[in-house]
């Protein structure tokens, strides 16, 4: 179910599965959504869980109270007129609010953003460059101070590569399809989990939430095998979407994926919400 008609029409007929609940909406079909497709890399996906990201390892966030952040621009010179001039950030605060900062790049040192209680990551990607129309070299978001890397964006992208995304406030999520594409030997077929985190156990260091198996194809496929639930999955505001890998076998794998998540405005009343 991928046409925004049927979509739509499902969203109106009542109860909806999310994260093995029912949860009953009343959507305003006036407001169109805003579609977003978000994708990563994991070049080598070994026998321990990681995010498909070109990090590695487990995706990660800010602490619980909230961060300031800053952006490390690796070479990059917005003086010289090739690569990245600014970036955009959108993300929520501890308090609940949406920010939108605009981040001049610079070499001479980390540039930090004016908020400091920043919680959740909701979008960050180039907006203005120079003659090249990318970034020139790698540029690094991470907790002020040179603490923990949140989120890289690679040398000639405009934006991070990441399998996973924030539903910011006042929003709910469609989970139509998502894909997934596998480089390894036959002896390494890594399974796959697609999270649900309405919350996040930041002394733990993992998820709340439900995870949902993602079904990955042969490793004797080419291409990108995609996935479409009979019922696409409606998450609340709040939710972390992530799609993480382990491999099965002896060998590392490189594991892409993507999804797209349609952000309608959150209804004026909504009842059973998943928690």
């Amino acid at each position: 179910m991928t046409n925004l008609d049927d979509i739509k029409a499902w969203l109106a007929s009542g109860p909806i599965i999310d994260c093995a609940r029912q949860l009953s909406v009343e959507v305003d079909l006036g407001r169109p959504p805003k579609s977003i497709t978000f994708a990563g890399t994991n070049a080598v996906v070994t026998s321990t869980k990681e995010g498909i990201w070109a990090t590695g390892g487990v995706f990660r966030y800010p602490a619980s109270v909230g961060s300031q952040l800053e952006f490390v621009f690796t070479g990059e010179d917005y003086s010289e007129g090739t690569g990245m001039q600014w970036l955009r950030l959108i993300a929520e605060t501890a308090t609940g609010d949406r920010i939108v900062e605009d981040i001049r790049a610079s070499t001479a040192a980390a540039v930090t953003t004016t908020a400091t209680d920043i919680t959740d990551i909701i979008e960050w990607y180039g907006v203005s460059f120079g003659s090249l129309g990318h970034a020139e070299n790698a540029v690094t978001m991470q907790i002020e101070g040179g603490g923990t890397v949140l989120d890289t964006l690679s040398a000639g992208t405009d934006a991070p590569h990441s399998a996973r995304l924030y539903v910011p406030a006042e929003h709910i999520g469609v989970l139509p399809w998502w894909a997934t594409s596998i480089t390894a030997t036959a002896t390494s077929t890594p399974p796959a989990d697609m999270w649900l985190a309405h919350d996040w156990d930041f002394a733990r260091g993992e998820h709340r939430g439900a995870a949902i198996a993602v079904d990955w194809q042969s490793v004797t496929e080419t291409g990108w095998t995609t996935t479409e639930p009979a019922v696409p999955f409606l998450v609340p505001a709040g939710t972390r979407i992530e799609i993480n890998g382990i491999r099965a076998g002896a060998d590392d794998a490189v594991v892409k994926a993507k999804a797209e998540v349609l952000l309608y405005s959150e209804p004026e009343h909504q009842a059973n919400q998943c928690q």
